[in-house]
């Protein structure tokens, strides 16, 4: 942890559990719109949101992607200035070459968006939670190795790592939290 008042150290980290996770993300994705979001609930944890309020009628969309296709990712950008930032992706790829996945594709242009994936060591990052993700890579193709859509979802000038969205029960329960806000697949 650091104290932020003298930009010092203040206590160290230890890993707690070995082996180490596994690495990877789980297949299935789910995104909103930034506007549908009228609000987060703070989770018992710092840095992680419990619960969603959306806009009526409005929730996540569900994206079933390849398999072990999913990356998470973040890094710390800093200006001349000396101001730190972080840019947040999430990569993917869909194997699909329907007029459905392609509009879905490309229903996300210009969008502000936020993605939450979940890890193989079972957190749910949240890509986007601060001032929303953009549509920053799709690459269509339709050769035999890269078949479908590569996307990738970047969210830029996020002022931390990527928060993460636990219910404070369990990994079922998270999920099933989830799957309740889903309005479309």
């Amino acid at each position: 942890r650091t104290n932020m008042a003298n930009c010092a150290i203040t206590d160290g980290y230890r890993q707690d559990t070995c082996p180490l996770p596994t690495p990877g993300a789980y297949q299935t994705l789910y995104i909103a719109n930034l506007d549908d979001i009228v609000s987060w609930g703070s989770g018992t944890t710092a840095g992680e949101k419990d619960s969603i309020t959306f806009a009526a009628t409005k929730g996540l969309y569900k994206f079933q992607v390849q398999r072990d296709s999913v990356i998470l990712r973040d890094e710390k950008q800093e200006e001349e200035n000396g101001a730190i930032n972080y840019t947040q992706e999430a990569t993917f790829k869909i194997l699909d070459m329907s007029l459905t996945a392609r509009d879905a594709v490309d229903a996300m242009n210009g969008v502000d968006v936020v993605v939450i994936g979940r890890t193989k060591a079972d957190t749910f990052e949240i890509c986007g939670y601060d001032n929303g993700a953009r549509l920053a890579i799709n690459v269509r193709s339709t050769e035999a190795a890269d078949l479908g859509h590569l996307i990738t979802i970047r969210a830029i000038n996020q002022p931390g790592l990527m928060k993460h969205f636990y219910d404070g029960t369990s990994v079922a329960s998270t999920i099933t939290l989830l799957e309740s806000y889903v309005v479309g697949s």
